[in-house]
């Protein structure tokens, strides 16, 4: 079933994409098939694929024979992955005897850390369906946390990270870390891994630089995609610590994991300087070995 590309009805309201297609086509055959190439009554399985394969994972498309005369039909999958411009062969299953018009589900895991991988789908009494497939590494999140949300120079930025996959558990390739700078540019790369949980890492900040928002950048290994990627964001500026109060109270007959504890800061030490911003980090504070009952107080820096 072809169609000239001259003979394409006046009166279609096909869009440009497709006039496109047509032109840019006709150079080569001079006919085209609109939907595919397919013999008159055949057609082509329904086929859900995902939009991409997970490495280390298992993944799962669906073939849905049409109905035709065959109440029962044999489908064979046949997958092929790609690296470095060398094929090998990831999958094949061979399913005998299944209903038509009803869905039915492949499963197999990806090991291979490939690129890309071919799908080839065989229905009996059906055309051959084929596309490719990119893959991707399983990292479903990547939770970057930093000690302090502003560092002035020269300060040590310390890092956890805790990569999980679409699964639940942790991601356990290797990961590539790096600071960078407001202007983008990246500084210091590591790379880490980790089968147990947190990933625990350290960068040092130059002692003359840009203030603004720096960055730590992580994604997996050889790992270029946006959606593999993930940051942490921090402000660097130069800014000063007043002292600061802690009082402690305790209530007679309360536990002591029920201890108040307030902070204050003090603007009048001599050394501070008042004229630059002065910004309060609070957090709560959870005190164990607390062997006094009365209320109390520490001024720090004195």
């Amino acid at each position: 079933m072809f169609v000239d590309a001259g003979q394409y009805p006046k009166s279609c309201s096909a869009r440009s994409s497709r006039r496109d297609y047509r032109l840019q086509n006709q150079e080569k055959s001079g006919k085209y098939d609109i939907l595919q190439r397919v013999k008159p009554g055949v057609s082509s399985p329904f086929v859900v694929l995902p939009p991409s394969l997970r490495i280390s994972a298992v993944n799962t498309i669906v073939v849905a024979p049409i109905k035709s005369k065959y109440e029962n039909v044999d489908i064979h999958v046949t997958i092929v992955g790609y690296k470095d411009n060398k094929s090998s062969g990831i999958f094949t299953q061979k399913l005998r005897a299944k209903r038509a018009g009803a869905p039915h589900s492949i499963s197999f895991e990806l090991t291979s850390p490939i690129e890309k991988a071919k799908i080839t789908v065989n229905v009996q009494g059906h055309t051959k369906f084929e596309t490719e497939l990119r893959a991707k590494p399983n990292l479903a999140a990547l939770h970057i946390h930093t000690d302090k949300p502003i560092y002035s120079s020269g300060e040590t930025v310390h890092v956890r990270a805790l990569p999980l996959t679409y699964e639940g558990a942790v991601y356990d390739g290797v990961l590539e870390f790096a600071l960078v700078n407001p202007d983008g540019f990246e500084l210091v790369r590591k790379r880490n891994q980790t089968k147990d949980g947190y990933i625990p890492l350290a960068f040092e900040l130059p002692k003359h630089l840009f203030y603004g928002d720096w960055r730590i950048l992580a994604r997996p290994q050889g790992s270029n995609d946006e959606d593999l990627t993930f940051d942490a964001v921090f402000q660097v500026k130069d800014y000063v610590l007043p002292p600061f109060k802690i009082i402690m109270s305790i209530s007679e007959g309360e536990p002591l994991d029920s201890t108040n504890i307030a902070v204050e800061a003090s603007n009048q030490r001599r050394r501070y300087d008042s004229t630059k911003p002065m910004q309060l980090l609070q957090s709560q504070v959870k005190e164990e070995d607390l062997s006094w009952q009365n209320a109390s107080w520490l001024t720090v820096g004195e």
